[in-house]
């Protein structure tokens, strides 16, 4: 959960409303993640000892992978797991230092706003033309491209988000929430 604030507005109800979403997000991507394990070690355990391995892992790993990583863009994010630099930031105070804290979100919902507008045209022409994952078994794989798209809209409002917490002085850039 984020660090509460004195004057609930609608900032913190946007971002209560966010992390409980990014949470959920976070907790599927877990399970996939587990899914995606026990799937391996029952392909890897068929294979060696009955000689048959189980169709279509390799497709669905690759599916679920993409899936798990997406899910947890944002709640890495909320939880300030991203790498970053902060050699110049932390000598910095004032005005400098709030600018430069306000320019990596910044920055972030330029470059994953884009990331996500792109991706949604890549995901609706996917679903457009009912593309297909073929190899051992044959799925929809548009499916994935929306869940990615998701993903990344996700990290976008939770980089909007921290925008409007930095800029109205609620808590200081690359600071985490917790």
């Amino acid at each position: 959960m984020s660090a509460s604030r004195s004057a609930p507005g609608p900032l913190s109800r946007a971002e209560s409303w966010l992390d409980r979403l990014i949470d959920l997000m976070a907790v599927l991507s877990g399970a996939i993640l587990f899914l995606m394990m026990f799937l391996v070690v029952a392909n890897t355990l068929t294979r060696k000892f009955l000689n048959w391995p189980i169709t279509g892992a390799f497709e669905l790993t690759a599916s679920m992978l993409t899936l798990s990583i997406f899910l947890a863009l944002a709640y890495t994010q909320k939880a300030g797991a991203h790498i970053s630099v902060d050699v110049l930031n932390r000598h910095l105070t004032g005005g400098v230092k709030r600018a430069l804290d306000l320019s990596a979100p910044v920055l972030g919902f330029v470059c994953f706003g884009w990331a996500t507008y792109a991706c949604w045209l890549f995901a609706y022409e996917s679903y457009s033309m009912s593309e297909q994952e073929w190899g051992s078994i044959t799925y929809p794989i548009w499916p994935v491209k929306m869940i990615v798209c998701f993903g990344l809209g996700a990290l976008t409002l939770r980089y909007l988000l921290e925008i409007g917490i930095v800029a109205m002085g609620e808590r200081q850039g690359g600071e985490t929430p917790r």
